[in-house]
Formats: structure tokens, sequence, C-alpha cells
């Protein structure tokens, strides 16, 4: 779109698939075709662990005129996670708005003459067609979780949350459930861009947006406990069974460095966080096992297990018997078998620390 000419911005190559995705290690600009020069674009190197996805153009001119998009459109979206060097310059805006959460770390941004400071729990926002530049911090660079959006309720949405180009920055706090939503509009477009992906990533960002508002308007707690960040956590965690969770992430996540984070959880639960969210995920396995009739191998799939084997290996060692074994002994009592299931898991205060 026009917004994206006279832009720097450290983003991976452009893809030949009509919907750009990439999970980026290393990228040198010496890589990049001709043509992408030539429309102004300047990349450098990406990001390890990144995710991007762009809807094409013609894509985002269609759902403009589809009543369920053409008022809220997310047509972009990604995560940058320890963007070191990340920097970017509009110098005639974009026609986009740019929402950004920083999950950790900290960034800048300048707009209309003034410099701002971005920390961990505060968003970004940088309205259609104001020039502006941002950029990580570099002693501690900021990891962020970001969408694109265009529609006509977007001007209604930033006067709700109280956001002008003169106020960009709203701080709202580091929240699990604002990091879970923008993940959904990620993995969404991730998938495609069939109208049915294009609804769905829409109605994600605006459920998205309003969590921001009540959030802002809620007066949440600015440095909220030890044990409300790791309940934070672990509903991250719950919501997230099928895909692996780094716990780099979940501490940036309650604002603490992994050893802490890791020590603060065990004192709370008992367990290490991985140990936990293993138990979480054999737990949820239990419950499939008595109330589907889903295969061992659809159950590991659910919890984001490519291996059914190494399913079966590790819910044998929390509960004793096999999958195939715990269903068979269970399939006539399904009382019995689910309190157990939960004693198992429950992972009540005190219980017993990982191995």
């Amino acid at each position: 779109m026009d917004g994206t000419q006279n832009c720097m911005e450290k983003i991976p190559l452009p893809s030949t698939n009509r919907f750009v995705r990439r999970t980026v290690t290393q990228l040198h600009v010496e890589q990049l075709p001709s043509a992408d020069r030539l429309r102004g674009h300047h990349f450098i190197a990406g990001f390890a662990g990144q995710r991007i996805v762009k809807l094409p153009e013609d894509v985002i001119r269609a759902a403009a005129r589809q009543p369920l998009t053409k008022s809220l459109l997310a047509s972009s979206a990604g995560y940058y996670p320890k963007a070191a060097g990340h920097l970017a310059r509009r110098p005639v805006g974009t026609d986009e708005t740019i929402f950004i959460y920083c999950t950790g770390g900290s960034g800048w941004c300048d707009m209309l003459g003034k410099h701002y400071k971005i920390k961990a729990g505060e968003l970004l926002v940088l309205p259609a067609n104001t020039v502006h530049s941002y950029g990580a911090e570099e002693k501690y660079p900021w990891s962020i979780r970001w969408f694109h959006a265009v529609g006509s309720q977007i001007p209604d949405f930033l006067e709700t949350l109280g956001v002008t180009s003169e106020q960009p920055v709203v701080a709202l706090g580091e929240d699990a459930m604002l990091d879970s939503l923008f993940e959904e509009v990620l993995t969404e477009l991730e998938t495609g861009y069939t109208a049915l992906n294009l609804i769905y990533a829409a109605q994600t960002a605006a459920h998205l947006l309003a969590a921001m508002i009540r959030r802002r308007h809620n007066h949440w707690t600015d440095a909220p406990d030890a044990r409300q960040r790791v309940a934070r956590s672990i509903e991250l965690m719950r919501n997230h069974l099928d895909r692996p969770l780094k716990m780099v992430h979940l501490a940036g996540i309650c604002g603490f460095s992994p050893p802490h984070f890791t020590s603060l959880f065990r004192a709370q639960t008992g367990f290490a966080p991985k140990d936990y969210f293993t138990r979480l995920k054999m737990h949820h396995a239990s419950q499939l096992l008595n109330g589907t009739n889903l295969s061992v191998k659809e159950i590991a799939s659910r919890l984001g297990y490519d291996d059914p084997l190494h399913f079966s290996r590790v819910f044998k060692q929390l509960n004793a018997l096999s999958p195939t074994d715990h269903r068979r002994e269970n399939s006539h009592e399904p009382r019995k078998r689910e309190s157990a299931a939960f004693e198992i898991t429950a992972l009540p205060l005190g219980g017993p620390e990982e191995a």
C-alpha cells in the first residue's frame, strides 16, 4: 500500500506467496531482489524467531467492500522477539493504523516533534497518515506484538481508547489475555486469507481492541504482585495447550528474568513452569481420552506433540498408565478417572517439585 513506500523497517524478505509468512534466523540485505529496492523498501537482517504476515493489496481492497471486514481489517500482523536494531521510518506515514504492544524490553518512537519511550506493558498506536519513526532501545531491545489495521471503525476505536497522534502511548500493563489475542490474530492470518480467515481475524482484532479499551478504563494495577503475575502466565498456558511456549516468553510477560520467574512460579505451584505446562497438557489429555473418541495420535496433535509415541511416554510417566490403558481402565468409571487425573495434575500449592 502507499504507506509502505519510503519505509525502512527491519522485516523479513518478501515471499513469492500471495501473503507473506516468515520465521527468520538470519537474512542479509544483499539477498533482496532488485525490484524490492526499487519500490522504496530498505530491508536489513531479520530477528531470530520473528513471524510476520502481510495481506496482498488486492485482498485488502476486496475486503474493504465486504460487510464484515470493511469496518475493521487486520491487514498485517507480526511478532518480533528481542528485536535488537529494529528501526522503522515512514517519512510520509502510512494509510494503515499501527498497534504495537511491548511485551518485554523497551523501545522508542518519534512523532510530530516529540520523543516517546515505550516499555513492557505499554501500547504504541501510530494513527494513519502520520509521519513517524520507531525502534528498539539498544541496551534492552523490545519484544513486540503488532498488527496494522484499516477500516471505518478505526477512528471510533482510537477515540474510545484515548489515543491521538499527540498521545500515542497507552499504559495497559502486562496482560496474558492481550498477548493471547495478538497471537490469535497472527495465527489466523498465517493460516490464509479466505473470507473466513479475514472475518475471524477482523473480529479477533475487534475483541483485542475492546480488551485494550476495558483494561485502560478499568484502572489496572501497575505493579501486580507476584501471585497475580504467575496466575497470568498460567492463564496463557491454558489457552495455548496446542503449541509450545518458551519460558523466556512467559517470564517476559510477567516482567521477570527467567530465573526469578521460575523461582516464583515454583514457590507458588510446587512445580517449574515447564513441568506445570506439561501436566496441564496431560490433564487435558485425560479429559479427551475419557470424553471423546479421538485417537491417541489425534489427541497428541491437539496438544502440540508431533510424535504420538513421545506423547504416550510423557502421559505414562505422569499417570502410570499409557493413554490406551488409561482409556480402557476408566471407560466405565468416568467420575473416578477424572478425579484421579485431577489429583495428578491440579498442581496444589506446595506440591512436588520437578525432578
